[in-house]
Parts: C-alpha cells; structure tokens; sequence
C-alpha cells in the first residue's frame, strides 16, 4: 500500500462487515487508524453493523483523534424512500391503496432495506402482484391478511425459513455456524452425516437455497445475501442443536491436513464447550465433559491452533487459545 498510494492516486480501503473480526484482524486495524504505519494517502472505510460492533466502536474512540475519522450512520429508510423504492417497482391506478400498502410495509419492516426487498419478493412469490396490461397490479386485502399474522417481518421471516423444506433447513443451520463464509466441502461433508441425506440431497438443497435468494455460492463455497438471514436462521436453533453441529464441524474440518484447520477447529470445539457450560445441553449432549481424553485432545487443538497465530503474528489471538487449553 505504500508503494502504491501517491497524492495523485490515493488508495481507498473498504471492509465490510467489520463487526465479525478477529483479534489478528483488529490489530491490523488499529494499526491503519494508528496512522497506517507510515501509509500516506489512504483512506480507510469500515462498515460494520450497530447491533454487533461494540469492539469497533471501542477501537473507533481510541484512535479517533490519531485518524481523523468521521462516523456516517446509515439508518433505517423513511416512509418517502419506502415509497420511492416500491413505487418504481409497482405502478398502481389507485393511489391511496399504494399509500397504504407502503404503511403496511414500514410497519412490519420498520424500514429495514432487507425487508422491505423480501416482503415485495414475498408478495411476488405468493401470487399477490400480477401483471396486468403492462401494470404491475397488487391485491391488498390478501397482503394484509398475509402479513398481519405476525408482528414484524423478521417474525414474518422466520416462519417463511420455517416453511422451507426440512434439508434445506438443514443445511442454512450448517451454513449459518460455520460464519461469514461457508466452505462447500465442509457444508456438504457435516450436513450429509448429520442429517442422514445423500450428497444429491444436499446439493438439490443448497441450490434451492441460492435460488430463493438465502445463499450466494462463492469461492467455491456460499455467503448468506445478507447477515440479517444467516442470524435469523442462527436464532430458530435450540443450544444443543449448536452444540452438536459445532462438534461435528470441528471434526470435519480436521479432516484437512492443514495447521490452519487447527485454528478453525478450535473456534467451533471452544464454541461447543462454551454453550455446554452455559447449561444449554441436553440429555444428549456431544461433550463428553468428563473424558480426560476429549479434554487433552481438545487442549492439543487449542494449543496447535495458538501456534498458528504465533506464525500469523496474531499473539492476542494466540493468548485466548492457550488460556482455553488452560481451562479445560
């Protein structure tokens, strides 16, 4: 970056979704708002998601006045953009049945431009907007008995995820742990043993999933289209059902001969030890807590994946998985 940033062509920086790093990734943040390590010319841009981010916003205030930085919140859309956004999309004879539906709409979506885009693709998919004579024509007294059934559209969306086929179900909760991005293999591996399916099963299954729109397919793996899915999804799980699948993709991705699939390994054992100790198992558990077997291999995990952040530099990273190792 410093090589290629000069005053007549600036670098610009952008990250997304900086409420999931990892504290190797913090520190290579901290140090750009530190003053880029001498960078010049650069302008850094993080985005991150409110609800989720009270680490940034941590790192954000103490460098604030090293960086110069200037914070852009971006709420939720008005009733005016609501009304904008659909009336591009739905042309209506009657303009006082559009302006209720756009009411209609802000409540139950509060605005929210995730929302607002699957409550029109819901009316869509259901029958409710029918082309007539080149005009997009909606039925508001099926909208409204639709929609009224719950109290929010988040609500709304978690009974659409509900309704979906049982595998495809299955394998967004898979998806939805293993986090910002979901290798194939992976996905494909621990869903196929954990949900007695066959490989055809499960892949008929993720390509409905990108094509309702929940998956995008990626690098040779998937990304949910938009996080607010993924933690919906991540919500209709009871803590055993975590519990199991993160042990089951531990397991899996141990399977790789690679040092880095200790540190990812470790991420999800930890995590499935962490909900055990919460109280959320059940009779059923997949932690045998008490095995002093599991407990050294789970603390050789632990220590193989600080061994790799010490090769990343990442050693605040290093620090937790040794003191998890330590705790077991």
């Amino acid at each position: 970056l410093r090589v290629m940033s000069s005053e007549r062509h600036p670098v610009v920086l952008f990250l997304d979704d900086v409420q999931w790093m990892d504290e190797g990734s913090r520190e290579i943040i901290e140090g750009f708002l530190h003053g880029g390590n001498g960078i010049q010319n650069l302008i850094f841009i993080l985005a991150y998601r409110d609800e989720a981010a009270a680490s940034v916003k941590t790192i954000i205030k103490n460098h604030a006045e090293d960086s110069g930085s200037v914070h852009i919140h971006l709420g939720d859309l008005d009733q005016k953009s609501v009304y904008d956004m659909v009336s591009s999309r739905l042309i209506c004879k009657e303009r006082g049945d559009l302006d209720e539906l756009i009411k209609l709409i802000v409540l139950k979506t509060r605005g929210n431009p995730l929302y607002v885009i699957e409550f029109l693709k819901t009316i869509k998919n259901e029958g409710f907007v029918n082309d007539t004579e080149g005009s997009l024509v909606f039925d508001l007294e099926s909208i409204k008995r639709e929609m009224m059934v719950a109290d929010s559209f988040a609500e709304f969306l978690s009974k659409k995820i509900r309704r979906l086929e049982v595998q495809v179900q299955n394998v967004l909760k898979v998806a939805a742990l293993l986090g910002y991005w979901a290798p194939r293999n992976v996905l494909l591996g621990v869903s196929v043993e954990q949900f007695d399916a066959t490989t055809e099963t499960i892949t008929g299954a993720l390509n409905y999933a990108v094509m309702e729109g929940f998956l995008d397919e990626i690098d040779n793996g998937y990304q949910f289209t938009h996080s607010k899915l993924q933690a919906s999804i991540h919500g209709l799980m009871k803590a055993n059902e975590r519990e199991k699948l993160h042990i089951a993709i531990g397991r899996k991705l141990l399977e790789s001969p690679s040092t880095k699939a200790y540190y990812q390994a470790a991420i999800h054992l930890n995590r499935a030890v962490d909900i055990h100790a919460e109280g959320g198992q059940d009779d059923v558990s997949k932690i045998p807590i008490n095995d002093g077997g599991f407990i050294l291999w789970l603390a050789n995990i632990n220590l193989q994946a600080s061994k790799f952040c010490v090769e990343k530099s990442a050693f605040k990273s290093s620090i937790v998985f040794l003191k998890k190792g330590l705790e077991l």
